[in-house]
């Protein structure tokens, strides 16, 4: 009974991951506006840009500005 009840718990923990699993890309840039296109990698390999982004679900997470470019953290919840 107690290995049921430990096998049970597992899955549980397993498939509530799977339920709650993200998707992320990092954008670069050399400048950042809604029309910009940005170079995305990670889950999304495209050229895009924000406006586009935000319409296929993706948000925001952080901005890094370095140097002369700007990179730029999106997630999304799948």
């Amino acid at each position: 009974m107690k290995k049921l009840l430990t096998g049970l718990l597992l899955a549980g923990v397993f498939f509530s991951g799977i339920a709650y699993a993200k998707k992320v890309t990092v954008c670069t840039g050399y400048k950042v506006s809604a029309k910009e296109i940005l170079d995305c990698n990670g889950d999304l390999n495209d050229y895009i840009s924000i406006v586009k982004l935000y319409h296929k679900g993706w948000t925001l997470k952080t901005s890094i500005p370095g140097g002369n470019k700007f990179i730029l953290v999106f997630e999304k919840n799948d």
